[in-house]
């Protein structure tokens, strides 16, 4: 079993949550918990307060093993059914075809899937996650600079299905479908998960703050759409029972209206997290709002969801591979140091030790020759990283340049720096100061207005052009 720390945060607009603790026999043991409001708080700021909750934790999260949990408003999810059951092969039919079914281009997001059902039609049923690139970035950056190697970023309704998967049948019972609803301070997440795997979740804007201010009718609404959209994804079993989780008295409220209108049972039980809080451990406030953090410690041997970028893994297997490199060289050192006072210590076993240093010698240079390709290949990586282009750049610089009547109906970037560009001015001077200004820019070179026209408009009469251009800013 690895019993490695874990520590597992999730960092919404207003809360910053985490836990962190171990795996057990048991299951996973809670050993410290945080959930702190961030409303107002700078990037800057959330990095400090997560420096401080791992010193309070006592523990390096430089050697933890660091899970981020996205909140469930910030993936978009999308159902595709595919016809194969080779995973490979879904993998790559997910790539070619999710991009038509979100609102993201091809490197604006991060994907990846669960399959949550191979039919015997041959076709496969999946499940597709994606979130902006630009919130994982913003995410990862906070955790680097609080010193922390993130090695996994999932969702938090996989989290609420982690959890409930570990209380025993004994303590909660026992259904074949079911749907887990988490009210949190400001959102409420709903999941269907059958034989405890995910299967549909959704969230909304409405929390515990909401219906303390009589927000029930509409909160109920709410809970309907979801199960509209969860029948309109051909799902055969409706949930046979519901789990409510939040605090009192609230819980009470909703177990009756839901009792009401969907005529199942309802279990509004908040104390089954207990079982893995460190004995002594005083956690207020826990449940609701750390279910689904906790879950995704929770994981075991279910299907993982992660949606690191590949830059940020290279990034930490650059690290891995450079500390193995480091220890092997300095066991090398260590080996030739020891090899040398043996071979003073006794005359008698002098060549002894000669022949066995010359095996060691030879072991360890057939290591450190083997690891050369490999830092050939991290070196040509962190080139790659240095030197990429970032689109958000680009706009921000194309912002900063645009005359005032000058918009921009079109932007392509081809081959890795060139730049297409159409749009329309309502002065015709302002396309040649647009081109000029990319020139003297410094950032943009071989301008080339390819034409302008004439053109009518709704608000009259325009300037319809194009310009091309090679991005030249130097690497970062």
């Amino acid at each position: 079993m690895n019993n490695k720390a874990q520590i597992i945060i999730e960092i919404q607009e207003q809360w910053l949550k985490a836990v962190c603790g171990f795996n057990a026999s048991a299951g996973f043991l809670i050993s410290s918990t945080h959930v702190q409001s961030i409303k107002g708080f700078s990037d800057e700021d959330i990095t400090k307060d997560l420096i401080r909750f791992f010193s309070k934790s006592k523990i390096k999260s430089e050697r933890a093993d660091i899970t981020i949990v996205l909140p469930r408003h910030e993936v978009v999810v999308r159902y595709l059914l595919l016809p194969s059951h080779a995973d490979e092969e879904i993998r790559q039919m997910v790539d070619l075809q999710i991009f038509k079914h979100i609102p993201y281009m091809k490197g604006e997001a991060i994907i990846d899937h669960l399959i949550i059902a191979k039919e015997p039609t041959g076709y496969a049923k999946v499940m597709v996650f994606a979130v902006e690139l630009e919130v994982v970035l913003r995410l990862w950056h906070i955790c680097r600079s609080a010193g922390a190697w993130v090695s996994r970023m999932t969702v938090s309704s996989l989290g609420m299905v982690f959890w409930l998967s570990q209380i025993p049948a004994s303590v909660l019972g026992s259904a074949d479908t079911e749907a887990c609803l988490i009210l949190d301070h400001d959102s409420t997440e709903i999941c269907v998960s059958s034989a405890r795997k995910v299967v549909f979740s959704r969230s909304f804007r409405i929390g515990e703050k909401d219906l303390e201010s009589q927000r029930l009718e509409e909160w109920m609404q709410q809970v309907e759409l979801s199960f509209r959209q969860y029948r309109s994804e051909q799902f055969l079993e409706f949930p046979k029972r519901f789990l409510v989780i939040a605090g009192e008295p609230l819980s009470v409220m909703i177990q009756e209206s839901l009792k009401q209108v969907y005529k199942v049972p309802v279990e509004a039980s908040i104390d089954h997290l207990d079982v893995f809080v460190r004995q002594g451990l005083k956690v207020p406030g826990l449940v609701p709002y750390l279910v689904s953090v906790c879950g995704a410690a929770m994981r075991g041997e279910m299907p993982a969801l992660n949606l690191i970028p590949v830059e940020a893994r290279l990034a930490k297997l650059n690290k891995d591979r450079r500390l193995q490199w480091i220890k092997i060289v300095v066991f090398g050192v260590l080996l030739l140091c020891a090899a040398f006072f043996a071979l003073n210590a006794v005359t008698v076993k002098r060549n002894w030790y000669l022949a066995q240093l010359n095996g060691e010698v030879k072991k360890t240079q057939l290591r450190i020759n083997a690891l050369q390709p490999k830092v050939q290949i991290i070196e040509s990586i962190d080139r790659y990283l240095n030197g990429r282009l970032i689109l958000a750049d680009i706009l921000s610089e194309l912002s900063r340049l645009l005359p005032s009547a000058t918009s921009l109906t079109m932007i392509s970037v081809n081959n890795g720096r060139s730049i297409v560009m159409q749009g329309m001015s309502k002065r015709a001077s302002e396309v040649s100061l647009f081109q000029k200004a990319l020139l003297n820019s410094g950032n943009f070179g071989d301008v080339t207005l390819n034409y302008t026209n004439k053109a009518m408009t709704v608000q009259g009469e325009a300037s319809v052009f194009q310009v091309t251009c090679q991005m030249t800013r130097k690497k970062r």
